[in-house]
This record gives C-alpha cells, structure tokens and sequence, in this order.
C-alpha cells in the first residue's frame, strides 16, 4: 500500500493527483494507493511523524518499509514502487 499524507492548501499535494492516479492504474491490483489529509488526521500524521505535505509512505503488512517527501513525478513514484515489489517481502 502507498499512502500520501497531504492537505488542500498544498500546491504540490493538489498536483499529485492526476501523477497518483496514473500510477494506480499502473500498479492496479498490485498496490492500494491511500490519501490521508492530514488537517483530518493529525494524530496519524504525528504517528509516521509527517511534518509537512506530501509525504509518501509504502507499507506491507502495516509496517513502513520506505519513505519519500515532497512532490514525486510519476517516474519517481514508479521507481520508488517497483524497489518494493522487485524484493521479496516475506507473507
């Protein structure tokens, strides 16, 4: 699962959507992409110590395996994807 913590008034988190919803097509039934605003989940942002929007969790299993901040390009989120689902990632 990708999740993207974001929020309304940020510029590069309104941009991403047209990027994360060509990589979920991309990635259709293989990765659940996820967007948590973070002004309605504080406590979540706090919990993954999210300090600002975008931020760009990949989780297995409820862990956290890899991070990335900032606005991602669709290669970017590409790459950063397939680095997980190239591995072995034990059930």
């Amino acid at each position: 699962m990708l999740v993207e913590f974001w929020a309304p008034w940020c510029r590069p988190c309104v941009e991403m959507v047209p990027i994360l919803e060509q990589v979920s097509e991309q990635f259709a039934g293989r990765v659940k992409i996820l967007r948590i605003r973070i002004d309605d989940n504080p406590a979540t942002a706090a919990k993954y110590e999210i300090d600002a929007p975008p931020a760009f969790l990949l989780f297995h299993q409820g862990m956290v395996f890899k991070r990335r901040l900032g606005k991602q390009s669709e290669a970017q989120l590409t790459e950063f994807i397939s680095s997980i689902l190239s591995k072995e990632i034990p059930e």
